[in-house]
């Protein structure tokens, strides 16, 4: 599997739609604290396993009360939601999940294209 591109949108720091590609041999992040590298690792994570590891391991917990996934300030209709592109076996699969409510969400899969069967 090979990641190809994210898209991210009302999620921890990311208000505004965001994409990025990250389809190259190797990826590297940087940036000023407060730019959105935690935010973009834990967008996919919140993507495959419902939920970001720092909310269990954060001494602050009074951080992670609340509905820490939505962005405080974002306040489009559409809802929360990060979408991934990935790469496998030949054939473009893009995996989507919408934030619905602090404790619920929808998740999404999408075949884009299939060079050969998955």
């Amino acid at each position: 599997m090979r990641l190809k591109s994210i898209i991210i949108q009302g999620f921890r720091g990311f208000n505004e739609n965001q994409t990025i590609t990250l389809d190259n041999d190797i990826i590297l992040l940087y940036g000023l604290n407060g730019t959105g590298k935690s935010g973009l690792v834990e967008a996919i994570e919140w993507l495959f396993y419902d939920d970001i590891s720092r909310r269990t391991r954060s001494l602050c917990k009074s951080e992670y009360t609340s509905d820490t996934i939505r962005n405080i300030h974002y306040d489009k209709e559409e809802p929360p939601f990060v979408e991934l592109t990935i790469i496998k076996s030949g054939g473009e699969v893009k995996l989507k999940k919408e934030l619905i409510s602090a404790t619920k969400c929808k998740f999404y899969i999408f075949r884009l294209s299939l060079d050969k069967p998955m």
